[in-house]
């Protein structure tokens, strides 16, 4: 894809940035032409060039594009399923069930409360065992 379509088609504002930095130096405009015309570095204009010139369009792309959930769907509904076996789980319990049964620790506890809400669950948090510290474990989960 050349580039000039390249940024017609691209939605991506930092992606066509980069498109637009390469395309005015392959015009031969300076550095200092460049900066201020789209608010960027030398470094970020050197950067995006080189890339270009080494990997072309894909160089220019963004590298992360997100990921996917941790949890197949089907991993995902035994889990709920699982929770809402009971009256009541702690979210150490469906930490515990989770990382033991599918290998898989989320880095944010909000992944763990999105799972107990789609099981139907609310929370509240327990009592505070010292100032200023809430432990993971004394947080109830009630249907």
């Amino acid at each position: 894809m050349p580039l000039e379509e390249f940024i017609a088609s691209n939605p991506d504002p930092r992606e066509m940035k980069r498109a637009l930095a390469v395309q005015m130096r392959l015009k031969e405009m300076k550095h200092h032409e460049i900066q201020p015309i789209l608010g960027v570095s030398s470094n970020y204009i050197s950067r995006w060039e080189r890339k270009y010139r080494e990997q072309g369009i894909a160089g220019l792309r963004l590298g992360h594009k997100g990921s996917a959930g941790f949890l197949s769907k089907v991993e995902r509904q035994a889990v709920v399923e699982w929770i809402a076996q009971e009256r009541q789980r702690t979210v150490s319990e469906v930490v515990e069930h989770i990382a033991q049964n599918y290998g898989v620790i989320y880095r944010s506890v909000q992944s763990y409360y999105d799972l107990l809400k789609s099981a139907g669950m609310s929370w509240h948090k327990g009592r505070k065992k010292a100032p200023g510290m809430m432990h993971l474990w004394c947080t109830s989960i009630t249907k």
